[in-house]
């Protein structure tokens, strides 16, 4: 069964389950509403007919008598019985002859505050309110009754009325609730259309889902994971055309030098030259395949690092220390400022070697591209600790700039296009980050910060 049938159907049950119980407690109580407000009306209309009958002629106490019967507007008509408790005879009564007689040989025995509540006459309940009248030093008691019948309809009457209201608000919340319904469960139809999309790998037929809250940040993260798959296996078919192709070139020159060897069409020096040609490019074979292979393992491999608490300053001097051969050979100057301070730590938690590595791959490409000068400067802040290694070349091309983190991404006077790929992956396998700009008078700018070490 789809969702949007479960919410719905959940719903209608829920909203029934809840309407039957408040209207069955509230028709419940009705009634005792409706006898208590009986009983205030009966209340009322005794006690002003107490205080009217003080000293009024028979003529007046008829048709105040009268006046008690008729229908008032809360609920049934009201009964009237007058008995003279001083020879315990009928005077006047508007009730059918059993119930008077009921009443009237209450009275004969109990005294007439005792006829009170609501009664069962054999032919009928009744709300009963007995008052005590003096009238010419005549002691009466009045009986004022009202059918629970007239009550019970006057109940049902409104129990109907209350019965439409609850069910036209449950038919606008049964549509409130499909609205929401839908609003909801579309957006996760197209979501999971989006995910089917994407392990079918059509990223381009991926539509944007318009939602809010929770959904909207679901969608969202679909729509950045799609981007992101869809970048991944571009790069993976990237990464293999130019594995193949950087394998391909040293393959055919290794293979056309030792055929013509073998075949003596190179002998000699010539001869000579080309098994020297055959051992650089085996050489440089083997250094690509050996950095494609850590840079595997880099992205796949979560036990490759092993943390230790290092310090930045030590593991950048050392790093300067392996390159001060093809430093000086390139006759460079390199210049470290220290904005650390003397009392700020630069210690953080990171892998040694691979770090150190990273440091030697960023400055490798500095100092192929710098002119005279490479300066590294260590900076602070409430949280961080950045290394900045700036060079004073032209710059990295803008079309290379936004993938130079990338596989075999090279410059001009790249070499394999690996190690700035190697040197981010350590960085943010070392929990870090990476980033690269131009400085606005030229030159590359490459900027690395780790969190403290707390």
């Amino acid at each position: 069964m789809k969702l949007k049938h479960q919410l719905n159907i959940s719903f209608i049950t829920l909203m029934f389950i809840i309407l039957g119980l408040a209207a069955y407690v509230f028709y419940s109580l009705l009634l005792n509403m409706l006898i208590e407000d009986q009983f205030k009306e009966l209340r009322l209309k005794g006690q002003a007919f107490v205080n009217y009958a003080k000293g009024q002629n028979d003529y007046l106490f008829d048709e105040e008598l009268n006046r008690l019967t008729k229908v008032p507007e809360q609920a049934g008509k009201i009964e009237v019985l007058l008995v003279n408790m001083n020879d315990r005879q009928l005077m006047f009564s508007s009730l059918p002859s059993d119930v008077t007689s009921t009443f009237l040989n209450k009275l004969q025995y109990e005294p007439p505050r005792v006829l009170r509540g609501v009664w069962n006459t054999g032919q009928g309940k009744y709300v009963v309110e007995t008052f005590r009248v003096r009238m010419n030093k005549q002691k009466l008691a009045l009986v004022l009754a009202t059918p629970l019948t007239g009550i019970k309809d006057l109940q049902w009457d409104i129990a109907k009325k209350l019965f439409l209201i609850l069910a036209f608000g449950g038919i606008l919340a049964l549509i409130l609730s499909t609205i929401i319904t839908r609003r909801l469960v579309t957006p996760l139809s197209q979501v999971n259309k989006a995910l089917k999309k994407i392990t079918k790998r059509q990223f381009d037929d991926i539509e944007k889902v318009k939602a809010a809250g929770e959904i909207g940040e679901v969608a969202r993260s679909v729509s950045q994971m799609s981007g992101e798959l869809k970048q991944y296996i571009n790069t993976q078919k990237h990464f293999f055309q130019n594995a193949s192709h950087e394998l391909k070139s040293p393959l055919m020159t290794i293979r056309g030098y030792a055929e013509g060897i073998k075949d003596g069409v190179f002998s000699g020096q010539e001869a000579q030259d080309g098994l020297n040609l055959i051992i650089n490019e085996s050489d440089r074979m083997k250094s690509l395949v050996t950095e494609m292979v850590l840079l595997a393992k880099l992205e796949t491999d979560e036990n490759i690092f092993h943390f230790k608490q290092v310090s930045v300053k030590e593991v950048m001097n050392e790093a300067i220390e392996r390159l001060m051969p093809l430093i000086n050979e390139k006759q460079k100057k390199i210049n470290i400022h220290d904005g650390l301070g003397d009392k700020a730590s630069d210690l953080v938690q990171a892998d040694n070697d691979k770090l150190m590595q990273a440091f030697i791959n960023i400055l490798s490409n500095a100092l192929r591209y710098a002119k005279d000068t490479i300066n590294i400067t260590y900076l602070t802040d409430k949280n961080n600790i950045k290394v900045e290694i700036v060079d004073d070349g032209p710059g990295i091309s803008h079309d290379v700039l936004p993938y130079i983190f990338h596989r075999f991404i090279k410059g001009d006077k790249g070499q394999s296009g690996l190690g700035l790929a190697i040197s981010r992956a350590i960085v943010e396998g070392c929990n870090g980050e990476i980033h690269a700009c131009n400085q606005e008078k030229g030159g590359a700018v490459f900027t690395i910060s780790f969190a403290k070490n707390k």
